[in-house]
């Protein structure tokens, strides 16, 4: 189905409104890819998280045993329908997009974590994005505890441990107490939002000034205050001559955080916005 982008922008927007528990993360994540790919099916890639999910279940629905669970969607992710991680292409923007993850059976740890999680999700499997700092993983929570996933290393399970050094090992170790808040599960909210700085990072490097606009544009339907974002567009909208646009962002961006280290450079850009009168709406 083509949507027109008023309309997906429109159905994105809907997203801002809604609670975490509200937000159907696989059907929001086809919905950025819908912006790359207009015509794709939502449903038909539904359709194949259905399919491996129950099959899945179909393995383990009577199984009680968290590890051997954890070997049948390993089974079935990595050896029969052979996910991998893009090693060769890793910041290829399409490592970002769920439908083509779905398609190529390649993807980055954030989108191959996603997958993981929603398949497991149909097989009655309560498995959570992790999100360590630089790098994407997953925890299965069962009866008794939590067991970490690498879904970027062909589903590798990991200890409590071997994560926080990780943390560790990318912070320093003299920021030991903040590996608790890293091994916490991330919202759907948060985890669009990752998705979606991935892709400005990327459109970044591209030089692809409008795709970065249009995700910035979208972080902040998710985080209206979103420190970078708040600037980053008012600055755009400066760029572009959009005035009123500009001042909105800007102001809004100094009334947040009046103690931005850019706070003086800023508050002299909203004064010369102000006398531009006609444009300001």
């Amino acid at each position: 189905m083509l949507d027109s982008l008023d309309e997906i922008r429109e159905r994105f927007a809907e997203y801002g409104t809604k609670a975490d528990h509200e937000i159907d993360l696989a059907r929001a994540a086809l919905l950025i890819s819908k912006l790359a790919f207009r015509n794709l099916d939502e449903n038909e890639h539904l359709a194949r998280l259905d399919d491996m999910g129950e099959r899945l279940y179909k393995r383990i629905g009577n199984e009680t045993d968290p590890i051997r669970k954890v070997a049948e969607l390993n089974r079935l992710m990595f050896d029969e329908e052979k996910f991998q991680g893009n090693l060769t292409n890793y910041y290829n923007p399409e490592n970002s997009f769920l439908s083509r993850v779905l398609d190529l059976k390649t993807g980055i740890p954030i989108t191959l974590s996603l997958v993981q999680m929603e398949v497991g999700k149909r097989a009655g499997m309560d498995i959570r994005g992790i999100g360590l700092p630089g790098h994407f993983i997953t925890a299965y929570y069962h009866g008794s505890g939590r067991i970490f996933l690498d879904a970027f290393n062909q589903g590798e399970i990991l200890t409590e441990g071997e994560c926080r050094q990780r943390i560790a090992d990318r912070l320093g170790p003299d920021r030991e107490e903040e590996a608790e808040r890293f091994l916490q599960p991330v919202g759907p909210r948060d985890f669009l939002v990752r998705i979606l700085r991935n892709l400005k990072g990327i459109y970044t490097g591209m030089g692809k000034d409008m795709l970065v606009f249009q995700m910035i544009h979208w972080i902040l339907v998710l985080i209206p205050d979103s420190f970078d974002e708040l600037r980053e567009r008012g600055l755009i909208y400066e760029s572009m001559g959009n005035a009123g646009m500009a001042f909105r962002d800007l102001g809004r961006y100094l009334e947040k955080y009046p103690g931005a280290p850019d706070a003086d450079i800023i508050a002299e850009k909203l004064n010369a916005l102000k006398v531009m009168p006609t444009q300001l709406h």
